[in-house]
């Protein structure tokens, strides 16, 4: 472009633009006004001739673009956005003529080749004759992406264009967003690992002032400077505010990278042809007005559509007035429009009938001879019910609505320390509902969740308003009842029972009801902590199942029920300490077979055992089953032992191919739970396939009481595996009370007859009439059966009288080491 066309545009070799004021044409505008307008820019910004050619970029766009700013200039704006609407210059000519503004989102094209979503505001003006356009571009690639999700609250914050930082009182950073990563270069795991001040200490000034400043100041922006992994700096604007995080006082902070700010304020100030153009584009409210009548001289697009008025109705309300019709009252109106200076004030607004939080920031500047007041306004609804959320998420349980288990567990100290001061009375209810896992299995988990929603909402009308019903998470439940007797606490409990009793549950035409087991224990005054109180509580609700369910157990020091259920759950760390120490060890027990001439037999010269497992305490002493094994059985560990079991003889097996050679068959113990588990069968299967070992030489045992407390999952278990070869004992047979009627629908191979007749067979005539009435049974149904606990020889001599099949115990051979 020629410099007659243009001579107040000069290009200079870093292609910023010295723009000269123009003439004077009535009200006019100083530096001052269009350094505070400008001061909240953050898009890139390009600024290129009719011909599309760009005269400038600033240092957001060569970030944005990839290009360095030596390539920019010149370049056509379409090379960048091929879909740059190909409009004529005589239609520019008007939109400028009209001061006209549209924002598209389009894509970006950068120098590596990759498209970036951008948000395009786009404007034209006539300047000495010629036509320029200005564009503000917005990346938009968090907005494009976190829009797919946005029910999630983190998809939310991923989404803010600013960094935003969540820290607590000691400034260890708890969240940072990608953002906050972006911008200073570390990843999310290494600022988590810092504190606020290794990013400047002015920072950490700024945002602990959240902690202390009032609600209304707290918002208000302070500018800093932020240091980046590489160590370069750049200049930010931090507004901080209170808030709860992961159950403790926090602050979250919103920092917005003003670098650019700075650099288009340099570019273009004093020009009001420019400020026009950059006002018109910014995605801010601003209002420019007369500081002692009110009379609004200025206002933007963005200030008409948030008001939802036009330029021309705004301009003839005046300040006070626009505000007053938009809800706010005199005297706070006064208030704010009264300060020289403001910067983020919230205020709440009715803005077309509806309520919107308005942050509200003004300066005041001094223009011949008259104070005029430049304002700007966003809208920070969002922002602020994404912290409300925040705070609300960090105490309050998604599904129900209840105290979740962090808040219950602060209020829980809370009361202890005051306990301890004031002597006061408090007791703790730890609930847990009988058949949910039912209803759960049963119709799935939206209807175990649609459950736990009803069942909350009833729960809440048994409690006191003082007291704090938690849910601590799946089924489970308490309640803290403050300045409670026992006496008292033990009505509220019996009427949660009665409410729970009396509960239906519908769904899809079924009703379904549940139980719920309460312990209740006594906060002490005195040594009382969260883990000792909730151990109590525990306890005593298992007690409360274990006495059949739906009832309540209060726990008493001298309860022996209770301090052996808590010896039992000390248990669980050992069990989980010796798998993952390796100190099980596996043993074995010689079955044998009676051998007759009448009954021919192919494993007389192969090895028939049980295999036995055993654990080393600490100090590698020998621990026999018995002891542990209920303790597993308890607390869900024993089907992770079975496993181990299994594994490691698999395993033996395959690594001792002569062994496995002379293996007739070996029997392995397995609990009612594993029976149970799906995952554990599938798991079997495929070991089996992939192991080469004979199927038909391994046995699985399982108790009689196992197998029948769950009949179709053993079913269900036995047939899978015997249709790959594997054959099954059923264990202890004969202490169940149905034991003949149930053992016609078990596709068993072996029937172990229970010690507890085979031990006293010689004494009891009845036990030895149950033992052969066994025996009997079994074989009329083609089964095999096993004496267990043979002691001594006048034992297994009466047993052969009977026509037992295999027998094992002390007498035949004791329990060793398999390898």
């Amino acid at each position: 472009m020629s410099d007659s066309k243009l001579p107040e545009i000069q290009v200079s070799a870093t292609g910023h633009l010295p723009i000269e004021p123009q003439g004077d044409s009535g009200f006019s505008l100083s530096s001052p006004i269009l350094a505070f307008l400008l001061d909240m820019a953050n898009d890139a910004v390009y600024i290129f001739d009719e011909n599309r050619s760009i005269l400038y970029v600033n240092d957001m766009a060569v970030n944005q673009s990839g290009y360095s700013e030596s390539e920019l200039l010149g370049m056509n704006i379409s090379d960048l956005d091929p879909d740059y609407p190909a409009s004529s210059p005589e239609i520019f000519r008007e939109r400028a003529k009209r001061r006209d503004r549209y924002v598209i989102e389009t894509n970006h094209i950068t120098k590596a080749g990759s498209l970036l979503p951008v948000e395009v505001s786009l404007s034209a003006c006539i300047l000495g004759g010629d036509i320029y356009n200005a564009a503000f571009v917005r990346d938009i690639s968090v907005r494009r992406q976190t829009e797919l999700q946005t029910g999630q609250l983190r998809f939310a914050l991923e989404k803010a264009s600013d960094a935003i930082y969540i820290h607590d009182r000691n400034g260890i950073i708890q969240y940072a967003n990608s953002r906050a990563c972006e911008a200073l270069g570390y990843s999310r795991e290494e600022l988590m690992a810092m504190r606020i001040s290794d990013l400047d200490p002015i920072f950490a000034d700024s945002s602990n002032f959240a902690f202390s400043a009032s609600e209304k100041d707290s918002a208000q922006p302070r500018q800093s400077l932020h240091k980046r992994k590489d160590g370069s700096t750049y200049p930010v604007e931090i507004v901080s505010s209170a808030t709860s995080f992961q159950s403790k006082e926090s602050a979250v902070c919103f920092v917005k990278d003003i670098s650019d700010r700075l650099l288009v304020q340099k570019a273009l100030r004093e020009s009001e042809q420019w400020f026009r153009m950059v006002a018109d584009t910014s995605p801010i409210a601003m209002l420019i007005s007369e500081a002692d009548s009110g009379v609004i001289r200025y206002c933007n697009a963005q200030a008409a559509d948030l008001f939802r008025l036009s330029r021309d109705a705004m301009q003839k309300l005046g300040l006070q007035t626009l505000f007053a019709v938009s809800g706010i009252d005199e005297e706070e109106c006064d208030e704010i429009i009264g300060r020289e200076e403001c910067r983020g004030v919230e205020i709440m607004m009715n803005l077309g009938d509806q309520l919107c939080w308005i942050s509200y920031s003004a300066s005041t500047f001094l223009m011949e001879g008259n104070r005029i007041v430049c304002s700007m306004l966003m809208d920070v609804t969002e922002a602020r019910e994404l912290s409300n959320q925040l705070s609300y998420q960090a105490t309050y349980d998604d599904l129900t609505g209840l105290v979740n288990r962090r808040e219950f567990e602060d209020r829980l100290q809370e009361v202890i320390d005051i306990a301890a001061q004031r002597k006061t009375e408090n007791v703790l209810c730890y609930m847990d509902l009988d058949q949910f896992k039912v209803i759960n299995d049963t119709c799935g988990h939206m209807a175990g969740d649609e459950l736990l929603r009803q069942l909350a909402h009833e729960l809440q009308k048994c409690v006191r308003r003082d007291d704090t019903l938690a849910r601590l998470g799946g089924d489970e439940f308490a309640m803290l009842l403050e300045n409670c007797s026992l006496t008292n606490a033990e009505r509220v409990a019996v009427s949660v029972l009665q409410k729970v009793q009396n509960f239906r549950f519908v769904w899809q035409n079924q009703v379904f009801t549940v139980g719920v087991s309460i312990g209740m224990t006594v906060l002490s005054a005195e040594g009382d902590s969260i883990s000792e109180v909730l151990r109590r509580a525990d306890a005593a609700c298992y007690a409360a199942k274990e006495a059949g369910r739906n009832r309540l157990h209060i726990y008493r020091y001298d309860d022996r029920e209770l301090e052996l259920r808590h010896v039992e759950m000390r248990w669980v760390t050992r069990l989980n300490n010796a798998l993952d120490y390796g100190r099980y060890e596996l043993w074995q027990q010689e079955i044998a077979e009676i051998y007759r001439h009448d009954r021919p037999s192919g494993s007389k010269a192969q090895n028939h055992f049980e295999v036995l497992v055993r654990m080393r305490d600490e100090g590698s002493r020998l621990i026999l089953p018995g002891v542990f094994l209920p303790a597993a059985e308890r607390y869900d560990l024993i089907t992770r032992i079975d496993r181990w079991v299994v594994h490691t003889l698999f395993e033996w097996l395959e690594q001792n191919p002569r062994e496995l050679d002379r293996l007739g068959m070996c029997t392995i113990n397995l609990s009612g739970k594993t029976l149970g588990d799906e995952s554990f069968l599938n798991e079997l299967i495929a070991l089996l396939e992939t192991s080469g070992i004979p199927a038909n030489k391994i046995c699985f045992e399982v108790t009689e009481t196992a197998a029948i407390a769950s009949l179709s999952s053993a079913i269900k278990f036995m047939t899978r595996l015997k249709a790959h070869g594997c054959v099954f004992a059923l264990d202890d047979f004969g202490s169940g009370l149905s034991s003949f009627a149930y053992l016609k629908s078990l596709p068993v191979d072996f029937v172990k007859i229970d010690g507890f007749f085979v031990k006293d067979i010689l004494a009891d005539p009845v036990d030895r009439a149950m033992v052969k009435a066994i025996i009997d049974m079994t074989h009329a149904l083609g089964k095999l059966t096993i004496a267990e606990c043979v002691e001594n020889d006048a034992i297994l001599h009466e047993l052969i009288d009977l026509d037992i099949d295999y027998v094992q115990g002390y007498g035949i051979a004791k329990p060793v080491p398999l390898y």
